[in-house]
């Protein structure tokens, strides 16, 4: 749990970030400084530096597609749509790490998809987190529920960490669309 913790910490703490950065800097060095953190986290990986980002018991480029989830949203969103922006990296940054730590800490009813095993109560968590992240960004309640159910089928439906590319998008665009 400790090495999960850690990553799923510099998780929400990149997002962190990156949600203050994007709209004071926006889309263009935004996406330059998502790029070099997916050049970063590339090399460390070629290189094995930073083995905590890295060691998981599966096979996952969730480090690689978190740097493509920040770039991408910044230069689909910015500066038009600040709250789809913030609303999506809330998302990749808070319901897919807690998605994992329920999961790791508390799952006991396993699933898997695509190679990935994820459990029930990890699931609920990314459900529950993305709906509270929606209602918080003002979505009416019944899209906010059924946008976390979706949110949470997109998290639990894309393989090897692919989900930190298309959840703050998805996130993003039931922010605009609603």
């Amino acid at each position: 749990m400790h090495g999960e913790l850690l990553r799923k910490s510099t998780h929400a703490a990149l997002a962190v970030v990156f949600i203050i950065l994007g709209p004071m800097v926006g889309p263009s060095l935004t996406a330059f400084f998502g790029t070099a953190l997916f050049t970063v986290f590339a090399v460390a990986r070629l290189m094995s530096r930073y083995h905590h980002i890295f060691t998981v018991p599966r096979s996952s480029y969730g480090e690689l597609f978190f740097a493509l989830g920040v770039t991408v949203s910044a230069v689909a969103f910015l500066p038009e749509h600040v709250d789809a922006y913030i609303g999506g990296l809330l998302v990749l940054g808070f319901a897919d790490p807690l998605a994992a730590l329920v999961g790791t800490r508390f799952g006991s009813r396993a699933y898997t998809v695509w190679g990935d095993t994820k459990s029930i109560e990890g699931s609920m968590a990314a459900a529950i987190t993305s709906s509270g992240i929606l209602l918080l960004m003002a979505v009416p309640v019944a899209y906010a529920f059924f946008g976390g159910l979706l949110l949470m089928i997109v998290e639990a439906c894309t393989p090897r960490g692919g989900d930190n590319l298309v959840l703050p998008l998805i996130a993003g665009l039931i922010i605009i669309l609603i």
